[in-house]
């Protein structure tokens, strides 16, 4: 390429520039005529570099030749600004000189891309719903952009025909092989996407892998659509068993999914450019194209070195750093470069880690949207971390050593995922919690005694779903009980409140905190008034299924018996109880499982009538060492399962009768029981004999 040639390629770059400057708004002309210069003078000192550029710059001319400025193109949010920090990167030579060919490529395929017709057509059907009506249209994502020329003859590294070439077997015999390969292009490349992540055997959650996608940006559509596209492509590719759903759960109870392991050995053997597996004291696969890489630690003995990080540097535009460490390796801390280099990526995950604190460097991370850090051994996170205000998830989970969260973290406007389960170190709040008006899943809120600290800052997260817990509920006083809005928000299907001791009333102030009626599960604990509120025995509550009471310290119980659809009672260390009688247990028509622990109290549990509890299948009682009698248990007619546990005083079943539905019976350290059962004689011998499985005293009894 000739000195004329490069003059050429001055020209078409320094209009499409322009145009980008009509829609940013943010260098200025003069500006913009430096970088245009500086530019052509990278382009004179170094032609070898720009040896791919004349045709890629010809067609990005072509397509911006029309005096429409790019704000009026469908060019989404995130995308100028990372078309910003590419034009500035190169302006302030703060990149490669071998990397600002890729970063030129990368902004030209943006903009053409933008301006396409197809995309217009794309904006035009998702104006007038087209998208709702056929929800598994092609998506294009990033990776389709920089790999894909329209008009030309070109073969995506994302569009990957698998099968051409293959030596792997499975790519011919395997069904999920074959649905893989015939799937649309935005559903491969979540599932490429999912399976360098989640290496082999590795489970993922479905909110986690629907959150990955969204910061990477696999899932395009309107932002309070993301998280709905999102389950509709994990349904689709669970229905074509690409994602199986593993036989554990999680520790929050919520399935596990893995890929297909055929599906993992394809993707495996013909893993795309942008991609990169780097495993510790091996070759390095990172390059300057890498935007993906997943960094596998081992079970090597001694102190991790730090100096692997610099693999990483090449890859200026990496988008996802994931650390998988599963062996423990002893990572202490994050070099203060790594944060300075990588300044585009949009998820970092550092979870299982022993890392400390991040370096306050980490506000370079500009488009950072996913950010793990569960399980490290992190106290404070920097003061730094306000200014990422494009950070959408934030994972805290089993942070231990976590004891405060940033003060300006209200700054963090975008924040939409805050998961803080196993925080417990955590004894407050950062003030002005309320300005997140766009989160939805804030698993724990403890309230705080000051302006900006109270319980009225849940009322402006209207968003909020899922499971919440609200703390030092002690500090709610009766004006601020009303503020809080709970029975607004119909998203949250799990609630706990949760008091620091049992001797706090606030009896007042629970009575006027109703939760909406769309509510699932609910959980008190350390309620230290005498009643429960008047709320609770309400049978407006048609999906309340679940209900947890756990040492709190009334001494009479509410009716739960009008919860009409109420399945599940837990009733633990309540202390101060001393009677069950009918006012509590009424009908529970649909409760199966009721389990009584810890009441040292309880004395008398009076009659169940014939017609109380009809589905109850599970009976657990133990520690109730005052409790001598137990009704007639023969009145329940489902009942499957007699567990009764520590209660040394209960002689026998009340009529010497249990119900002939009975297929299990464990009777455990309740000496005077025991003493009767094992004798075998008159009618103890009938009781037992027709029930499948006994246990007394540890031991079966056949």
């Amino acid at each position: 390429m000739g000195l004329g040639d490069i003059t050429l390629i001055s020209s078409p770059l320094l209009q499409v520039l322009q145009r980008l400057e009509m829609s940013l708004t943010t260098l200025r002309d003069t500006e913009l005529q430096e970088l245009g210069d500086l530019v052509t003078q990278k382009c004179l000192e170094h032609p070898f570099l720009f040896e791919g550029l004349w045709h890629m710059l010809e067609d990005i001319a072509s397509c911006v030749s029309e005096p429409i400025p790019l704000s009026q193109l469908p060019l989404q949010g995130h995308e100028k600004d990372e078309v910003f920090d590419i034009i500035n990167s190169i302006y302030d030579n703060s990149v490669a000189l071998s990397n600002i060919s890729l970063q030129l490529e990368t902004i030209g395929k943006l903009v053409r891309f933008a301006s396409s017709e197809e995309m217009a057509q794309m904006g035009e059907m998702e104006m007038a719903g087209g998208l709702d009506k056929d929800p598994l249209l092609p998506v294009h994502t990033y990776h389709e952009i920089i790999q894909s020329k329209p008009g030309k003859e070109q073969v995506s590294s994302m569009d990957t025909n698998i099968n051409e070439g293959s030596t792997s077997e499975v790519a011919n015999t395997s069904e999920p092989c074959e649905s893989f390969n015939n799937l649309p292009q935005h559903l491969k490349g979540c599932v490429i996407y999912t399976c360098i992540l989640f290496l082999g055997d590795y489970e993922f959650e479905e909110d986690t892998i629907i959150q990955l996608w969204i910061a990477v940006g696999f899932i395009r559509t309107r932002q309070e659509q993301l998280a709905e596209r999102g389950q509709i492509y994990f349904g689709e590719l669970c229905k074509l068993s690409i994602f199986q759903m593993s036989p554990t759960v999680s520790e929050n109870y919520e399935p596990t999914y893995r890929v297909h392991k055929d599906v993992y050995e394809l993707i495996k053997q013909h893993c795309p450019n942008e991609y990169a597996i780097m495993e510790e004291g091996g070759s390095n696969n990172v390059s300057p194209v890498t935007l993906h890489s997943t960094l596998l630690l081992g079970d090597k003995i001694g102190n991790f070195d730090m100096k692997i990080f610099e693999r990483f540097y090449e890859a200026e535009l990496l988008r996802t750093l994931k650390l998988q460490n599963e062996c423990g390796r002893p990572i202490k801390y994050i070099s203060h470069n790594l944060f300075v280099k990588l300044r585009f990526l949009r998820v970092l995950d550092l979870s299982s880690t022993e890392i400390k604190e991040l370096p306050t460097s980490v506000c370079n991370l500009r488009h950072l949207r996913y950010l793990d850090v569960s399980s490290t051994r992190i106290r404070k996170l920097p003061e730094s971390m306000s200014k990422l205000d494009k950070l959408e998830t934030l994972k805290l989970k089993d942070c231990s050593d976590l004891v405060g969260l940033p003060n300006e973290m209200s700054k963090l406007i975008n924040l939409q995922y805050l998961d803080l389960n196993g925080v417990h170190q955590l004894t407050s709040m950062p003030p002005r919690m309320g300005q997140l008006t766009n989160l939805h899943m804030l698993n724990r809120f403890i309230v705080g005694i000051e302006e900006g600290f109270g319980i009225e800052e849940l009322k402006y997260m209207k968003k909020l779903g899922g499971s919440l817990c609200i703390e030092k509920m002690e500090n709610v006083t009766k004006d601020q009980a009303n503020e809080a809005q709970l029975g607004d928000k119909d998203a949250i299907h799990k609630l706990e409140f949760q008091w620091s001791s049992s001797q706090s009333k606030g009896e007042k102030e629970f009575n006027l905190i109703e939760p909406h009626r769309s509510i699932k599960q609910l959980k008190i604990t350390r309620y230290g008034a005498e009643s429960f509120p008047n709320w609770l025995s309400s049978n407006n509550f048609h999906q309340l299924t679940v209900i947890h009471l756990r040492n709190c310290n009334c001494t009479q119980l509410p009716n739960l018996g009008k919860l009409p659809f109420l399945k599940s009672l837990y009733m633990h260390e309540m202390y101060s109880l001393k009677e069950i009688n009918h006012a509590f247990h009424g009908h529970f028509e649909k409760l199966e499982v009721l389990e009584m622990d810890g009441m040292p109290c309880l004395e008398k549990w009076t009659a169940i009538k014939e017609y109380d509890m009809p589905s109850l299948r599970e009976l657990t009682i133990i520690d109730c060492p005052k409790l001598v009698t137990l009704p007639e248990l023969i009145n329940l007619k489902s009942l499957q399962h007699l567990r009764v546990i520590l209660c040394p005083e209960i002689q026998s079943f009340l009529g010497e009768r249990l119900s002939e539905s009975l297929q299990s019976l464990t009777i455990t350290k309740c000496a005077k029981l025991e003493e009767q059962c094992l004798k075998r004689e008159g009618e103890w011998s009938n009781l037992i004999a027709s029930i499948p499985e006994i246990w007394i005293a540890y031991q079966r009894i056949p």
